[in-house]
């Protein structure tokens, strides 16, 4: 019976093995198939230069028995390249071969596979289709993770990547310490220090070479080239190729050129609701300012100049007054269309032009690190108390003026009665013609 299967077994492999060859299979009689001398059943299938194959039993360690198929080795590789589909074969350095499609219906386990081709080279294989089928596919364009699109890392430059595109240009050996995740989040970085962070869809997607920018949200810091920036928010700071700027809001500082410049507001606008220049240390609110609780300076306190006497080093009274502020030329005014300072241009505005003032109060006017002049109005306060000052003296010596003039009236009213009572006495003696009895 074990004759007849291994019989069957033979004539199964020959015809497995020998189609489309040429190459002629000798077969002996039945029984000198087996080797006499074997302890085991032995079938050696004999080619032209001999036996090319063996077919034994051999013993497991429980004492059963498998079956092994032994392919003698090929001394080099095959003549007929062409012709190699669903063939089986060992080369000379005894790895089996096989060309064509392979299906497992369970699984395979091995402790390394090595590919004939380098198809996968820098690759992931990834399963394409429902059936099984797989490809080779770049990193970061290689399947998904509970939906969201594969990416890659490095232990070595502590990159993190994840989204289709995201870091696409990232060698991974000279950036360090980038995160991105979004589809083409930071996907065009190849040099620069690194230490960027996006998060949202083209997320610093165009930034080549700068460092420590911060991009949270949709297109956030797209077309940026510089270092230093951080934005939060759909399109905010998109076409900003400038350094050090912050911008908080939609589309916050979209179009914004320059460094260092602050922008909260929602929308594009060329005025947001607040700009700041961090260089200058200026901040600028285009609307009113509504305070509930008072405003608290860095002391603790309210708004206030520190005026204790203990701190002060009196060098005099501030003289200027009344005649300084007849000199000033207050304005009804508007600030010019897409001014350099980014002033609101729309609202009216009202107060003096610093140029002017200059040369009344110089101490109320400084030059701005951008060569425009600004007021400070505070002296020119002063010079209004000592004004009213002034003008309250003047009205208090009014008023003992106007109190001496009343105090000489009265007397001249007193005097003047006199005066009309001794002309009546004169008029009635002239009437009666006697001057004996007249009196002076």
């Amino acid at each position: 019976m074990r004759k007849t299967i291994l019989l069957i077994l033979l004539l199964a492999f020959s015809t497995i093995i020998g189609q489309n060859n040429k190459e002629e299979i000798r077969y002996t009689k039945v029984k000198d198939l087996f080797a006499p001398q074997a302890t085991q059943p032995v079938l050696n299938i004999n080619g032209s230069s001999g036996t090319i194959a063996t077919i034994s039993e051999e013993l497991a360690a429980n004492n059963t028995t498998f079956g092994v198929l032994d392919l003698f080795p090929a001394q080099g590789n095959p003549q007929n390249t062409n012709n190699l589909e669903g063939k089986l074969w060992k080369d000379n350095s005894e790895v089996l071969n096989y060309e064509g499609n392979f299906q497992v219906g369970a699984r395979i386990t091995a402790n390394n596979i090595t590919l004939k081709s380098n198809a996968g080279i820098g690759k992931v294989l990834v399963c394409t289709s429902t059936s099984g089928s797989a490809q080779w596919q770049a990193v970061g364009e290689a399947g998904s993770i509970n939906d969201l699109l594969d990416g890659k890392s490095s232990t070595t430059t502590n990159n993190v990547y994840l989204g289709l595109g995201a870091g696409a240009s990232d060698n991974m050996t000279s950036n360090k310490k980038n995160t991105a995740v979004g589809v083409n989040a930071l996907n065009s970085f190849n040099s620069g220090f690194g230490e960027n962070t996006a998060f949202g869809y083209q997320a610093l997607e165009s930034l080549t070479s700068g460092s420590k920018n911060t991009a949270i949200g949709f297109q956030a810091l797209k077309n940026t080239n510089g270092s230093e920036n951080t934005a939060i928010g759909y399109q905010a700071l998109m076409n900003c190729t400038g350094t050090g700027n912050v911008a908080i809001g939609y589309q916050a500082g979209m179009n914004a050129s320059g460094n260092d410049q602050l922008f909260i507001h929602n929308g594009p606008s060329a005025t947001p609701l607040i700009w700041g220049d961090f260089n200058a240390a200026d901040v600028i609110i285009n609307g009113n300012l509504e305070v509930t609780q008072g405003i608290i300076s860095s002391n603790g306190s309210t708004i206030e100049n520190s005026s204790d006497i203990r701190l002060k080093d009196v060098l005099g009274k501030y003289e200027k007054g009344l005649k300084e502020i007849e000199k000033l030329n207050t304005l009804k005014f508007r600030y010019k269309q897409d001014n350099p300072k980014k002033l609101p241009s729309n609202d009216d505005q009202f107060g003096f032009i610093a140029q002017e003032v200059q040369k009344i109060f110089p101490e109320a006017v400084k030059v701005d690190n951008d060569g425009y002049l600004s007021l400070n109005i505070h002296s020119i306060m002063i010079a209004m108390v000592n004004s009213i000052q002034e003008l309250s003296k003047e009205k208090d010596d009014l008023s003992n003026l106007i109190s001496e003039l009343e105090k000489q009236n009265e007397i001249l009213k007193k005097q003047n009665s006199q005066f009309e009572n001794k002309v009546e006495k004169i008029e009635s003696l002239l009437k009666q013609k006697n001057f004996v009895n007249a009196s002076y």
